[in-house]
């Protein structure tokens, strides 16, 4: 299973973004089963020394992936549906 991991700088600004993003993600995983999709299983998270660290489920290319496929700009349809 593939996995994507995020670290974020361990800065007072990015402490609250992580508490945040650790607690939704932990919530979802209670109240969504397994089968459903489009929300990642979280697999660990941490406090290192230098920053904060998630580690989840990767769910498909991330945007950077999607814009270099694409030869044109995207859609607003694509925009708005990566936004939600």
């Amino acid at each position: 299973m593939p996995v994507a991991v995020k670290l974020m700088v361990r800065e007072k600004k990015n402490k609250l973004k992580y508490y945040r993003e650790v607690e939704i993600l932990r919530v979802l995983q209670k109240e969504v089963s397994r089968s459903g999709q489009g929300f990642p299983l979280l697999f660990h998270y941490e406090e290192l020394s230098t920053a904060y660290a998630v580690i989840m489920e990767k769910l498909g290319k991330n945007l950077k992936e999607l814009m270099q496929e694409r030869t044109s700009n995207m859609s607003l349809k694509n925009v708005i549906s990566i936004g939600i």
